[in-house]
């Protein structure tokens, strides 16, 4: 009951009223404080630095001062100036050869002057034909011209003269300071002090004598300017003291400037905090309805957005300009305090201020409604106006094929530039720069439409990459009105076709590896009969002779025939998925060399010469040792059987960061004319005449065992050269290995 008493008061129009008035009264009297300090307040230096003598104000002040005086000693007095004695060369030389630019530019006008033709070759003639010829041009120049350069002269010492005049004025008329300067040549000051002595007696002194200077108070911030503001000739001696007087005089003013400024802020901060929770609160409370939900709207809400934007442009404007020019006129000369709050000027701006903030805050909360519900941006003139264009090229866009739809958007954009631009020639200057923001505008539309139009196409492309990675589940979805739907629902029809098309497929591989699973099983029971009874007839001496030659080769291919049959087990099991996995540390490099030295006997009976690169204990990963030492016995006997007679067959070793790599590579005994990609499928054989034993199994059971372990086996053939390379993840001490391949 007491919450519900309490929400009522809360959005009461009484409290509503004095938050309003409570902003807006706190408003008129923080900016007419600011606007005070603004007159009063020379810096906000006082703050950080109470002493005058300290302060950047004197700092700038003695600089000025210094650079009048060191500029004075080097004019050194009127007969100098007047001699042009003092005048600055560079310059003089740089008028002087704009005067003769203009001039040489206006002989060769008249006289049709021109250098040597390009392909003329120069020698010595043509050189000195042209120094005569450069020495008679200056000579006319100085004769033509002479008395435009006699009046240069005159102009500049006139000019220096004048500054001269200006500046011992300016340090003439220094009541702050006692100062002698000299040379040595000529001196200038304003006490008949010399000593030294004398100048550091005061608060505050800056001394230069033979290059040295000497700066007081040290602890000023701006000693590097005096640094290096301008050079002091080596001779220069310049003492310079501020009158105590003056300096007591500028502290209290400062101390002055001290209270106000302090007293003004917090008026300031406190108006501030206060304007902070009244905005805060019109901002929560204004628009709510009696059941706390619905937005309730008043009469101003019906002006449109941009209408009631423009609107608090124009107050925050007007009110600038005037708050400025109250500023730079007469009023709010004297510090305000708190009893003088009622004096006039002071009603006068806070009264201004006031009116100002209520018109801007009474638009403010107007659009502050207007986002509650939702509906600033329809409400605005510019969203009608842009609707009804887009309704109407939508309206063009949506018939016809696509061509027609593009063609006749060009058509549009091109004849309403044509139509502005033709209205921005003949239009007066105010109605061209209309135009032109309504060209600009409808630029902007057109690169925005644009835009909006073939976003959808990038989400198709994006969706074709996805589905193409193999995320046949991935839907396209896209706006229903856009001018790509049915390309989107195409892409989505195809992608279920491909998904149906692949579960199909991997159905028949699976049913496949089934069936050569349990027919590789069936066959075991009656092939090892087969190989028990050959074994125990080979050892009979039957009759006739001939009977054992017969047993011997019963037993040889059913032997081949068991081998057959358990690699096209294996292979089933492995890819099918259907295996356990012992996972360890294995170093590749000893596997390779325990897996050459089991094979050493038919090695050496070879007539092939291995040159073996395997450096253990750097080629370390995580994977299967058995069926890694399957793999590499695969390639071993593939070698053994495919390799040409006396030749070498390197196997490398390598590791590099992240990965571990076994290189095969032997030069083949017949022409080898596959695809490298079939060779690694099952029951493929390289050799197609079939000369050797073989399943056509090996380099298939060796690819799925590694792909098994994580890696990856490739096949490269280089005409008569084979090569096979394993890569793997490297391991690292803590048995994890790299992510990816």
């Amino acid at each position: 009951m007491l919450d519900t008493e309490l929400k009522k008061i809360s959005r009461s129009p009484i409290v509503t009223g004095f938050a309003f008035l409570l902003v807006v009264v706190s408003f008129g009297i923080a900016v007419t404080m600011f606007a005070n300090l603004m007159k009063n307040v020379d810096s906000l230096e006082v703050l950080s630095e109470r002493h005058y003598v300290n302060s950047s104000e004197l700092s700038r002040y003695q600089q000025q001062v210094l650079e009048d005086l060191n500029q004075l000693l080097k004019y050194g007095n009127e007969e100098n100036i007047k001699a042009g004695n003092s005048i600055n060369k560079t310059d003089y030389e740089i008028r002087r050869q704009r005067i003769f630019d203009d001039w040489y530019a206006e002989l060769d006008r008249r006289m049709e002057l021109s250098d040597q033709p390009n392909d003329e070759k120069p020698n010595a003639s043509t050189v000195e034909s042209k120094l005569q010829k450069s020495q008679v041009i200056k000579n006319k120049f100085e004769q033509e011209m002479a008395g435009k350069l006699a009046d240069l002269h005159q102009e500049m010492i006139d000019g220096e003269f004048r500054e001269y005049r200006s500046l011992l004025q300016r340090v003439s008329n220094q009541p702050a300071f006692y100062y002698y300067a000299t040379n040595g040549v000529v001196t200038y000051s304003n006490t008949d002090q010399r000593d030294r002595s004398y100048f550091t007696g005061f608060q505050a002194y800056y001394v230069v004598d033979k290059s040295v200077s000497k700066i007081y108070p040290t602890n000023k911030d701006y000693t590097g300017f005096y640094n290096s503001a301008f050079d002091y000739a080596s001779n220069n001696t310049i003492y310079l003291a501020v009158n105590d007087e003056f300096l007591a005089q500028k502290q209290e003013e400062r101390d002055r400037q001290y209270v106000h400024l302090y007293y003004g802020m917090r008026v300031i901060a406190g108006a501030v905090l206060l304007i902070c929770i009244g905005l805060l609160y019109l901002i929560w409370e204004t628009g709510k309805g009696n059941d706390g939900q619905t937005i309730q709207f008043q009469l101003i809400d019906r002006l449109y957005t941009d209408i009631a934007l423009f609107g608090i442009l124009t107050v925050v404007f007007s009110w600038a300009i005037l708050m400025v020019q109250l500023i730079q006129s007469n009023f709010l000369d004297a510090p305000l305090f708190i009893l003088d709050f009622l004096r006039p000027d002071f009603l006068s701006a806070t009264l201004f201020s006031m009116i100002s903030c209520s018109l801007g805050l009474w638009l403010l909360l107007s659009l502050v409604r207007r986002l509650k519900n939702r509906s600033l941006l329809k409400e605005s003139l510019t969203y009608r106006a842009v609707s009804k264009i887009r309704t109407m090229l939508r309206t063009i866009l949506t018939s016809g094929s696509l061509l027609i739809k593009i063609a006749a958007a060009i058509v549009l954009l091109v004849v309403s530039v044509f139509v502005l631009s033709a209205l921005m020639v003949t239009a007066g200057s105010r109605l061209a720069f209309f135009f032109f923001l309504v060209l600009g505008a409808l630029t902007a539309f057109a690169v925005y439409y644009t835009i909006y139009a073939v976003k959808p196409l990038q989400v198709i492309m994006d969706g074709v990459q996805i589905i193409k990675k193999g995320q046949l589940d991935h839907e396209i979805v896209i706006n229903e009105n856009s001018l790509f739907a049915a390309l989107a629902k195409d892409v989505n029809t195809l992608a279920d076709g491909l998904k149906r098309a692949l579960a199909k497929e991997i159905k028949a591989e699976r049913m496949k590896s089934e069936l050569v699973t349990n027919v590789s099983h069936d066959l075991k029971t009656p092939l090892t009969s087969i190989i028990n009874y050959a074994d125990l007839l080979s050892k009979e001496n039957l009759i006739p002779e001939v009977a054992n030659e017969y047993v011997a080769v019963i037993k040889k291919k059913s032997e081949r025939l068991k081998q057959m049959t358990q690699d096209l087990f294996e292979i089933s099991r492995v890819q099918s998925g259907n295996i356990t996995m012992e996972m360890e540390r294995i170093d590749l490099a000893v596997l390779v060399n325990q897996s050459l030295a089991e094979q050493e006997e038919q090695i050496e009976a070879s007539e092939l010469e291995f040159k073996v690169n395997a450096q253990e204990g750097q080629a370390l990963v995580m994977a299967d040792g058995k069926r890694l030492s399957r793999v590499l016995e695969n390639l071993i006997q593939n070698v053994l059987k495919y390799a040409l007679a006396k030749t070498r067959v390197y196997i490398t070793v390598s590791a590099d960061e992240t990965h571990v790599y076994v290189e095969f590579k032997n030069i083949s005994n017949y022409e080898m004319n596959f695809n490298k990609d079939e060779i690694l499928e099952r029951f493929v054989r390289g050799d197609q005449s079939r000369t050797t034993e073989g399943s056509g199994l090996g380099l298939a059971i060796a690819q799925s065992n590694v792909a098994a372990c994580g890696g990856v086996l490739k096949v490269t053939v280089d005409g008569d050269l084979f090569k096979v390379l394993i890569k793997m993840n490297k391991a690292f001490s803590d048995g994890d290995a790299p992510a990816n391949l």
